[in-house]
């Protein structure tokens, strides 16, 4: 759930942290672990895509 906060508020190195974090201690079950590399590459996307803005 900090992984995802810090997503909201667009800290995502900090998101990658938690979520890292989250995966060493490996206390989710197989679907968490898996869904905390899918918010990892979120949060990798987000922040290549933050570079470059419309506006």
């Amino acid at each position: 759930m900090l992984g995802r906060a810090y997503q909201y508020a667009n800290r995502f190195d900090d998101a990658v942290l938690a979520f890292k974090k989250f995966k060493a201690d490996a206390k989710g079950t197989v679907f968490n672990l898996v869904d905390a590399d899918l918010q990892i590459q979120h949060c990798i996307n987000a922040k290549e895509l933050m570079k470059f803005p419309l506006m």
